[in-house]
């Protein structure tokens, strides 16, 4: 299967939905055969 990502990193801020605070979501590239990665910057933590 071809694997591609993405050129740079990308950010987003908003007002998040539930608890109406402000939320961020940074999408960055990483090396092929890394998969999607999930981290919890507030707790530090690899999901």
């Amino acid at each position: 299967m071809k694997q591609t990502t993405i050129a740079k990193q990308v950010e987003l801020s908003g007002i998040g939905l539930h608890k109406a605070v402000v939320v961020r979501l940074r999408l960055e590239p990483l090396d092929a055969g890394s998969g999607i990665v999930f981290y919890r910057e507030d707790q530090a933590k690899t999901i």
